[in-house]
């Protein structure tokens, strides 16, 4: 015996507007995105003359492993091929 599972229009729109609604779903961030996130702060940091080894430790004090060297890159602009070329 075979069930037909029926969804009324009225029940569908109903589906359709929570999956809408429904909240983003936060994850664990990688380091990378944790700085991102921080940027602001740790240039305020760095404006204040903290060198990037000190923000590392407060980084690492509160769970975040990073060294000042990994934590310099992640903070560098991007430079692209066409910037690095030589005219």
């Amino acid at each position: 015996m075979t069930s037909n599972k029926q969804v009324t229009a009225e029940q569908f729109k109903r589906i359709e507007q929570a999956m809408k609604n429904a909240p983003k779903v936060e994850g664990p961030l990688t380091v990378a995105e944790a700085v991102s996130k921080l940027s602001a702060s740790i240039k305020q940091m760095r404006s204040k003359g903290h060198d990037w080894p000190q923000i590392a430790d407060i980084l690492g004090a509160n769970g975040v492993s990073i060294s000042g060297d990994s934590l310099r890159r992640y903070m560098t602009p991007k430079r692209t091929a066409t910037s690095t070329k030589s005219v």
